[in-house]
């Protein structure tokens, strides 16, 4: 963290700063928009984990990927990491 000592400096230097990891600007900006650890301290937990699973079976059933358990990843191969940002959707009419 660098400190700037003329105010206005300092505030855009902080949101720069911010900006670098888009998923946490939004995240912090946005009260829709988190990450899974704070969806799943949330009232509509419920919510999260039922498009959690959608979107996994959407990604699976597409063949997009395919789910393996940690146990069967080879020797020597990573585990692609991810972070799950949740954005609550409100407001949806449909037709």
């Amino acid at each position: 963290h660098v400190a700037i000592y003329e105010p206005a400096l300092q505030e855009e230097y902080e949101m720069q700063e911010a900006m670098s990891d888009p998923i946490a600007f939004a995240a912090k900006s946005d009260p829709d928009t988190l990450y899974y650890n704070q969806a799943m301290r949330a009232p509509d937990k419920d919510k999260f984990l039922e498009a959690m699973k959608k979107e996994i079976d959407d990604h699976t059933n597409n063949d997009h990927w395919e789910l393996v358990s940690r146990q069967s990843v080879p020797t020597g191969k990573q585990v692609i990491p991810a972070v799950w940002a949740m954005k609550r959707k409100r407001r949806i009419t449909t037709r």
